[in-house]
């Protein structure tokens, strides 16, 4: 049976956007900084200010200039010796005890898209490479041991094989790590490794229905949803014995993130004006078992154009990296209507 749900804004964290939740503190951001807060956004304190250019720092200074220019954190993972690993913007590196010192071993500047980060079980973090690969160059997976001072390549895929990297995802049930990549026909694949990448399996892959950006695992099956630009997007799962696609629901926009609190797993659609989208929303979903409900929608700010969400981002709500906390998960939108850089708690 599916829960009824509450949604409530969080006033006192307007102009801050929710980045990790835990049972009794939150860990919030604002620009290149970051802060600890109780869960109603009170009592917060400095974690630590990524430095910044004048230029950079006075353009930001706007929410739109923020936009504009993407001065906005993608990762925040606290590790267990107290630091915290984080990418924000193209930066990707670690604060220890307020400090930000930029990870050694990158091969150049690329974003890690929001969620995109694995964290192990043995403590390691992977990641790939999301940039604007026009010309269809080599695209990287880096592993990063906390206990050493550098990232490695962990897996290369060669030149023409993907465009980018949207995710990689521990997969609970069997420790496997889960690597989703796009955006083209048989450049939309979902991998699988249980060995740290010294091979791959390809789960699926061959066309957008395939195109994922993120995915819930479950413990019979994955919950996926599609970030198509020409077909209909949907929400699936997919079992993990047969492989057999069901859909849930369709979706009134490509899906970007998603996360799972107990038993409920949440997808988010993205108002970017894509041609398969006629209205640019974006949208809440929920799904327990293999129901779908809508949680809340919201327009596109700054009018339809393309223009608009390719300049200052398409609309998109923001969850924590680590999903939330027992029966709550804080949303943090940009660039919509009613909520960009404000936060939003859903309870049940």
């Amino acid at each position: 049976m599916m829960p009824t749900f509450r949604t409530t804004r969080i006033y006192s964290l307007t102009g801050y956007a929710v980045e990790w939740a835990g049972e009794s503190k939150l860990i919030v951001s604002r620009g290149p900084s970051l802060y600890e807060c109780d869960l109603h956004g009170n009592s917060r304190r400095v974690l630590g200010r990524i430095p910044r250019p004048l230029g950079v720092r006075v353009m930001s200074s706007l929410r739109l200039g923020q936009r504009l220019l993407r001065e906005l954190y993608y990762n925040v993972l606290p590790l267990q010796d107290g630091r915290l690993f984080v990418s924000y913007g193209r930066n990707v590196g670690v604060f220890a005890n307020g400090t930000f010192a930029p990870l050694n071993g990158l091969l150049r500047p690329a974003r890690i898209l929001r969620g995109g980060c694995a964290l192990a079980a043995d403590g390691a973090i992977y990641w790939g490479e999301y940039f604007d690969n026009a010309q269809r160059g080599e695209i990287h997976i880096y592993r990063w041991d906390p206990h050493e001072d550098r990232a490695s390549v962990v897996y290369t895929f060669p030149r023409g094989a993907i465009y980018h990297v949207h995710s990689v995802r521990v997969d609970p049930v069997d420790q496997s790590l889960l690597c989703l990549t796009g955006d083209r026909d048989d450049e939309c694949r979902l991998l699988r490794t249980r060995d740290e990448f010294a091979t791959l399996e390809t789960l699926g892959a061959g066309d957008e229905s395939w195109r994922f950006v993120s995915l819930v695992p479950r413990q019979c099956d994955w919950l996926v949803a599609t970030d198509a630009e020409f077909r209909q997007n949907q929400i699936s799962r997919i079992d993990r014995v047969s492989r057999e696609r069901t859909t849930i629901a369709e979706t009134d926009g490509p899906i970007y993130y998603s996360a799972q609190i107990d038993d409920v797993a949440f997808f988010g659609s993205s108002a970017e004006r894509c041609d398969i989208q006629p209205e640019p929303r974006a949208t809440l979903y929920a799904v327990r078992g293999e129901t779908a409900t809508t949680v809340a929608s919201f327009d596109k700010d700054l009018g339809a154009s393309r223009l608009a969400w390719r300049l200052f981002l398409p609309g998109t709500l923001h969850f924590p990296s680590n999903g939330g906390v027992e029966r709550s998960l804080y949303v943090s939108g940009v660039g919509v209507r009613g909520l960009d850089a404000c936060v939003m708690r859903v309870d049940w």
